[in-house]
């Protein structure tokens, strides 16, 4: 699966409170704002880095302490969240 993040879109941490923050050509595009949990944002910043999704699941396996299984099914059901409202994309 290759995933394509909304350009401008920007993850911001208040409190240690994670948000997605739609600027520039996301603005109207996705929700202004968004909170997300904080494997959300761990997701978030590896897709930023434009891994492949073995390379995410490895890291998170690893990371987490949890089965690669696990982590794929956490990794897509958190992209089939964002990707309903235009945060991503999938493909593949």
């Amino acid at each position: 699966m290759t995933y394509t993040l909304q350009k401008d879109v920007a993850l911001v941490t208040v409190c240690d409170e994670h948000f997605l923050v739609a600027a520039g050509q996301a603005r109207g595009k996705v929700p202004a704002v968004k909170g997300i949990n904080r494997p959300g944002a761990y997701f978030w910043n590896l897709l930023q880095q434009k891994l492949p999704e073995n390379d995410i699941l490895r890291h998170t396996a690893a990371d987490y302490h949890i089965p690669i299984e696990k982590a794929a099914l956490a990794l897509r059901r958190f992209a089939a969240l964002l990707a309903a409202e235009g945060y991503l994309t999938m493909a593949g």
